[in-house]
């Protein structure tokens, strides 16, 4: 089905629609991997970003359910230039336009995504709507109107602590919008995991005696989850505390240090 990608400067591409097609909006971002398209599909660190595909070719080697970086797809559109009709791999469980059908997911291919990447390194991120309806620019403009990234962390964030056991050291891991993988890596090493939500309390935290305090990755501006970087400010000095994408720059924040979107 035809559809469109709106962005909110006004720019317009045309292609067709594939997947669930029921009209989204997102920030736009684009991301260069060559592989790699099933992990980026489900980081929470996408939640509610469209992502733009650069390389030319999305879904040669299909979708397996064993790669998941969260339970469910967390971007709220993708952009590719082609789709593979026929993907050939051995662990391939189901094609990737099937895959976003499955999880409700629109997505738009026939794009120029080079140069759409080109307008948001340029411009920075911009919101964008994917749709195959002729909407009004009112319309367009109300929709847009919105921040899609709005209350990321709490929407991603797991609900209640889980423990993984282990004979390593102890990690209090911060859910942020971790990916699996990283779970995984902790699990390969040994450690023993505490799992806990974004919006836990320094007082939370101790009382689960973690040797180390890790936070994780996960999608929005950092400067909006301010209870979280206060919380960090009253674990400094306190106990080991490291960090990476999302966590990185709230320690940073934390410590005194400013952030700022990239374009």
């Amino acid at each position: 089905m035809k559809g469109r990608l709106i962005l909110e400067n006004g720019m317009m591409f045309e292609g067709e629609c594939f997947g669930y097609l029921k009209d989204s909006v997102g920030e736009v971002v684009f991301n260069t991997g060559m592989t790699g398209y099933q992990e980026i599909l489900t980081d929470p660190s996408y939640y509610g970003q469209i992502v733009v595909m650069t390389y030319p070719l999305i879904g040669n080697y299909g979708i397996n359910y064993d790669d998941v970086q969260s339970k469910n797809v967390k971007v709220k559109g993708f952009v590719v230039r082609e789709t593979c009709h026929s993907p050939s791999n051995w662990r391939n469980e189901i094609s990737f336009e099937a895959y976003l059908k499955e999880e409700r997911i629109i997505g738009i291919k026939g794009i120029d995504t080079r140069y759409l990447a080109k307008v948001i390194s340029r411009e920075g991120a911009l919101r964008g709507i994917i749709t195959t309806a002729k909407l009004s620019y009112n319309d367009v403009k109300r929709l847009l109107d919105t921040n899609p990234t709005l209350n990321a962390v709490r929407t991603v964030t797991v609900r209640e602590m889980e423990k993984i056991n282990g004979k390593g050291k102890h990690v209090a891991i911060i859910d942020l919008g971790i990916k699996s993988n990283i779970i995984k890596s902790f699990k390969d090493r040994d450690f023993k995991i505490t799992l806990m939500p974004a919006f836990s309390t320094c007082n939370e935290i101790m009382d689960v005696k973690p040797d180390c305090v890790f936070l994780s990755n996960g999608p929005g501006d950092p400067k909006e989850i301010y209870d979280v970087i206060d919380t960090v400010k009253a674990l400094i000095g306190k106990i080991p505390i490291m960090g990476i994408c999302l966590g990185h720059q709230i320690i940073a924040l934390a410590c005194g240090a400013d952030t700022q979107k990239m374009k």
